[in-house]
């Protein structure tokens, strides 16, 4: 079911209010990354479901329905995206989806959308990273996959996995933007204690590694500058690594620590 009305036209219109404070010098955001960035919002398909199973139709470029997948309906707003498929010698793209929950408050589906926008700024293009094989590459936040496309199947190859953390730092760097655009709290029910604790840890690695400005983080998660990334949070800390630091921030971990 498309979106109609009101929120419809506040994801729009906050896609485009980050997009312009993006553009603005104090981040140095490359020109060649804000043009992307642009030509994804420009396609992005926004919709709402609210049964209890999500039928989820990827269309590409070309506004056909190529094929659909069913899921379960978690209640979360969320953010979809599939490699392109291979015919004839070139790649065909899908639309990327946005599926936009009515949450029971203004301020939870605000915050929920400034989320989901930051998921999908900091998705790069896929990029082409072997030809024989062929194998395209995406990065999510700092998630890297390769697809590899040989014996006519796609196959997906996790090159690094740190999903807690990557979703900790994206609800952190929507947080800020909120606030600095909105002018507005971020919603607290959608921070939970582990949450909390990793923003009060990036904070911390901010004063000390990059002078309490936040603008190079945020410009380093929507640039894909994965390195720039780890020089700000790893950076006279005793994780080596996003795999440590993930761990710290772990369910079982922060579980633990409260108990002692």
């Amino acid at each position: 079911m498309e979106l109609y009305g009101e929120e419809k036209r506040y994801v729009e219109g906050s896609f485009f209010k980050i997009l312009m404070e993006l553009s603005k010098e104090k981040y140095r955001m490359p020109r060649e990354r804000l043009c992307e960035l642009f030509q994804r919002g420009c396609s992005i398909s926004i919709i709402s479901q609210q049964q209890p199973s999500l039928v989820n139709e990827f269309r590409l470029e070309d506004g056909n329905v190529h094929f659909q997948q069913v899921s379960p309906n978690d209640g979360c707003s969320h953010i979809l995206e599939y490699p392109p498929i291979y015919i004839n010698n070139q790649f065909l793209s899908f639309l990327p989806i946005i599926n936009v929950i009515r949450y029971s408050t203004d301020s939870e589906f605000e915050s929920s959308t400034y989320h989901e926008l930051a998921h999908l700024f900091s998705s790069s293009n896929w990029r082409t990273c072997s030809i024989q094989p062929l194998v395209l590459q995406h990065i999510s936040g700092i998630n890297i996959d390769n697809y590899d496309y040989s014996n006519e199947k796609i196959r997906r190859n996790s090159i690094q996995s740190v999903t807690l953390i990557d979703e900790f730092l994206n609800d952190f760097i929507a947080m800020l933007l909120y606030q600095k655009i909105e002018r507005k709290p971020y919603c607290l029910r959608l921070l939970n204690r582990n949450k909390i604790d990793f923003n009060n840890f990036v904070q911390k690695q901010i004063i000390k590694n990059n002078n309490g400005q936040y603008n190079d983080l945020i410009s380093a998660y929507f640039s894909n500058d994965i390195e720039g990334i780890e020089e700000i949070l790893l950076s006279n800390s005793e994780f080596k690594n996003l795999k440590e630091l993930e761990s710290r921030f772990s369910n079982k971990n922060i579980s633990e620590e409260m108990e002692k």
